[in-house]
């Protein structure tokens, strides 16, 4: 469809669903400049249907579908629904029902709590929508309608998740300042007493060490060391690492030990996920969401 100039008033929006880069070089944006189309724009957490045409007399956005639809002025329409064109198809198929294909209909078909707490609400709005993960997870997913709906899903997922930890660190908050509070307060009784008992546990340590080396190895070592207060401490000889002669030679002891491959198979996937050249692996290549 052309004008009257010969152009074609919907080549913006043509582009736009091609691919080419919204807001970019070859697609600006701007708010006085609404460019013909079928868009969808948030409302009231639903994607609305919205047509930008010319009516005769200028531009007018039509937004909304059947009895609840409503006529803006093009450019206030424009610049919420401009980044997000959709096809004539997908338009008239939202008016039609409500829905739209890239869109799970869980995401709107959300349960009604009655004077609900922010938990018991998010609690509900979550119960749905991870029982349709579980059916996509036994179902599969086996058409790219059925991958968009199931991202779309997963965004809505995240974005209660994202709203629910807001809200866990909000109520949370209030206790883990008293708490701070209450910690600081006998930090410095106990933190000190811990030091002080380090540091009596180390000179007796020492003392016990000099009495061996002097001569009174022929001495039963003491087991216990009771003072006239308190209990009693046993004496209990430790062995502790000074220093490493060979690091190679240490890794191939540790080498069949389960922890210490967790550990380096930790750090190798770290270095992967950098973009790290790691060798000495089999790598696999997955198909992961972000």
């Amino acid at each position: 469809m052309k004008d009257a100039e010969g152009k074609d008033p919907y080549l913006w929006w043509r582009m736009a669903l091609d691919g080419i880069e919204i807001g970019g070089p070859n697609l600006p944006i701007h708010a006085d400049k609404p460019q013909p189309g079928f868009y969808r724009m948030k409302r009231g957490g639903h994607f609305e249907p919205v047509a930008i045409f010319e009516n005769g007399e200028g531009l007018i956005a039509l937004v909304g579908a059947g009895k609840n639809s409503e006529t803006h002025d093009a450019p206030i329409a424009w610049l919420r629904c401009c980044t997000n064109p959709v096809t004539e198809a997908a338009y008239r198929q939202a008016c039609a029902s409500g829905l739209w294909d890239d869109i799970h209909p869980a995401i709107y078909d959300q349960p009604a709590v009655a004077s609900p707490s922010d938990r018991d609400r998010l609690a509900a709005k979550m119960g749905t929508l991870t029982n349709e993960a579980e059916a996509i997870a036994t179902l599969g997913v086996n058409t790219d309608i059925h991958a968009e709906q199931a991202q779309s899903l997963r965004a809505r997922i995240l974005e209660l998740v994202k709203e629910a930890d807001l809200k866990r660190e909000i109520e949370k908050r209030p206790h883990l300042e008293a708490g701070r509070r209450v910690d600081e307060a006998w930090r410095d009784i106990i933190g000190g007493g811990k030091d002080a008992s380090q540091i009596i546990s180390r000179a007796v340590g020492v003392f016990l060490q000099r009495r061996e080396i002097e001569g009174k190895a022929n001495a039963p070592a003491p087991v216990t060391i009771k003072g006239g207060y308190g209990r009693a401490a046993s004496v209990r000889e430790i062995t502790k690492i000074e220093r490493v002669t060979d690091w190679a030679m240490l890794f191939a002891h540790y080498a069949n030990d389960q922890r210490a491959q967790d550990l380096i198979l930790d750090l190798a996937q770290k270095d992967i996920n950098r973009g790290i050249n790691v060798p000495f692996l089999e790598l696999r290549k997955e198909k992961a969401l972000r």
